[in-house]
């Protein structure tokens, strides 16, 4: 891996491998099992469901995407893998929000409901 991003203010911790672990001219085949991509975490007291997981696959001029529990996905030189995880369910109800807490949150970038 010789990419890894956050999201803005993203608070899951990133793992990232030297690119030695995945050499440039050599397919990889990775175990890649993700759950979570259908059912988002839910909301409380009045808040919006979370983010579901979105994985996919750019390699050879196309994208795939990953479903639950795919394995045995070979990687060829060049591939591109995305992972986003879920992101939790809202608290509250985003419409009772204070209005200036709102233009914060969009001045800062977050995604405001």
């Amino acid at each position: 891996m010789e990419h890894y991003d956050f999201f803005i203010h993203a608070t899951a911790a990133s793992l990232a491998f030297p690119p030695i672990f995945f050499p440039p001219d050599n397919p990889t085949v990775a175990i890649i099992a993700p759950s979570g991509e259908v059912i988002a975490p839910y909301g409380l007291q009045g808040g919006q469901p979370g983010a579901v997981h979105h994985y996919t696959i750019e390699q050879g001029g196309e994208t795939v995407t990953l479903g639950s529990k795919d394995a045995n996905a070979t990687l060829m030189p060049g591939a591109v893998l995305t992972l986003r995880s879920a992101g939790g369910g809202g608290f509250g109800d985003p419409r009772l929000r204070e209005p200036s807490l709102v233009k914060r949150d969009l001045d800062y970038g977050y995604v405001t409901g």
